[in-house]
């Protein structure tokens, strides 16, 4: 696969796998091809003489657990009962904070980035740097200046006095969730809009995982934008079955544009 290519390219020594989920499931057909796929960074680290940092949920797939087990001093597994030990996660205004025991020692991680899912990541990532040597504390420290990525869950502020949360590179039903949370949190003094044209590449569980997304939405939604609503009729049953608010339909990006023009108002987070 592609990672196994750009790990001969360039072999590295320490990996880290975050998830096993549906982006890019029309391709690999299957959740365990996904986690065999992923996990061709963890046996490029291990036969580089390195080191793979994990997340639990990766454990279910029998090929991660297979060479987990077989590998019990080169794997570094974290999660809420792991080694290292994630504990709860809050988000702010301001980004995301989770607390961590790592070698029976807490310490608060704080990310200025949004998404819940972020703090997971979060974990994993100070666990791959104390691994490489990095003190815990300037771990900690770093990671409070961590740049945004752009469009995924970046947090605009706009003059007119609305917030964009751009997350257009987003694919994965874990990732879209952790969006519409964001935009309960920051929309709390307005009106929380979405605008969509649902995921890609999700094959088989387009429907499933659309139609899951639909009732979400629609907890946190005021008013939720389809674009090319064709593409998504399950998420569409799923936001009207579950009392979702102010349903719009439109063609294409560029009459959402129009839409949101001429209904924004300040305070609204989108």
């Amino acid at each position: 696969g592609s990672i196994k290519r750009l790990c001969e390219l360039a072999p590295p020594k320490l990996g880290i796998i975050t998830a096993i989920g549906h982006a890019h499931y029309e391709r690999f057909k299957s959740l365990d091809t996904v986690a065999e796929a992923k996990f061709e960074l963890a046996d490029s680290a291990l036969a580089n003489g390195g080191k793979a940092v994990i997340h639990e949920n990766c454990l279910p797939f029998p090929y991660a657990k297979k060479l987990a087990d077989e590998n019990p001093t080169k794997f570094i597994i974290c999660g809420p009962n792991s080694e290292v030990q994630i504990g709860e996660v809050k988000q702010t205004a301001q980004g995301t904070e989770v607390s961590v025991l790592w070698n029976n020692m807490p310490h608060v991680l704080q990310v200025p980035l949004h998404g819940k899912h972020h703090g997971h990541n979060a974990a994993l990532a100070f666990a791959a740097a104390v691994a490489l040597g990095v003190a815990p504390e300037n771990a900690v420290l770093a990671l409070r200046t961590v740049p945004q990525i752009t469009h995924r869950l970046e947090v605009k502020p706009q003059n007119d006095g609305t917030t964009i949360i751009d997350d257009a590179f987003n694919s994965n039903p874990a990732g879209f969730t952790a969006a519409l949370e964001t935009l309960d949190v920051l929309g709390a003094q307005g009106r929380r809009i979405l605008i969509t044209p649902g995921m890609a590449e999700l094959g088989e569980a387009h429907d499933e995982e659309h139609k899951k997304l639909g009732a979400v939405a629609a907890k946190y939604c005021d008013a939720a934008v389809i674009v090319m609503p064709g593409r998504i009729p399950s998420f569409i049953d799923a936001y009207n079955a579950s009392g979702g608010k102010n349903l719009v339909q439109v063609r294409n990006f560029a009459e959402a544009s129009e839409w949101l023009a001429k209904n924004r108002k300040s305070g609204d987070v989108i």
